[in-house]
């Protein structure tokens, strides 16, 4: 059985232009898992949509075959972002029983908005800046700064662990990242970020 976690982009995008039908069902769950890591309502629905534009048509208009996955991520976080913008605006309704002055229940309807939306969008806005400067890196430092990433964040045991995944020793991945994340740090989307998180 084919590997289509480590299929090469071009390969895939290929496979899925020609109509094969487990290269379609492995990008539906790549697409879900984006998702599903957003925490957002029905995940499933928004993977199915996604899936669906890009069948209707929109594949066709990747330029650069080698980066269909970042292609097809970029598209999820743009209809994500969407889907938020939209359920910021709507208001949910919450029924309240109470009391009249007869000592009758009666309902009534509040609403509310959700702050949480706002909080997601703006969380998915600063890393969309992060990942497109990280875009720009060259090929060995974007793998190496996505996966110190993951490691920061736990998906890693130890260096040793991140040592394996990298092909490279210990001391080597410290001093990578150093030289990496000088570079990253100086791209202008990094610096306008900078300004305002951090503000004066």
């Amino acid at each position: 059985m084919l590997d289509y976690k480590n299929l090469p982009d071009e390969d895939l995008y290929g496979m899925c232009l020609a109509g094969d039908e487990d290269a379609w069902k492995y990008l539906y769950n790549y697409i879900l898992k984006i998702c599903e890591w957003w925490r957002i309502s029905y995940p499933e629905d928004m993977a199915s949509k996604v899936t669906e534009e890009l069948l209707k048509g929109r594949i066709g208009t990747l330029r650069k075959k080698d980066r269909f996955r970042y292609f097809v991520k970029l598209l999820t976080q743009s209809r994500i972002k969407d889907y938020l913008k939209s359920a910021q605006r709507r208001e949910v309704s919450i029924y309240k029983s109470s009391k009249d002055s007869n000592d009758e229940e009666i309902e009534r309807q509040e609403c509310r908005s959700k702050p949480d939306q706002i909080e997601r969008l703006n969380c998915m806005e600063v890393m969309s800046i992060v990942d497109q400067a990280v875009e720009k890196l060259s090929e060995i430092c974007r793998r190496v700064i996505r996966e110190y990433l993951k490691f920061k964040i736990g998906l890693y045991e130890d260096y040793r662990e991140l040592s394996q995944v990298l092909g490279m020793s210990v001391p080597n991945i410290s001093s990578r990242v150093t030289r990496c994340m000088k570079i990253l740090v100086g791209f202008k989307e990094i610096e306008s970020l900078r300004e305002l998180i951090i503000p004066d």
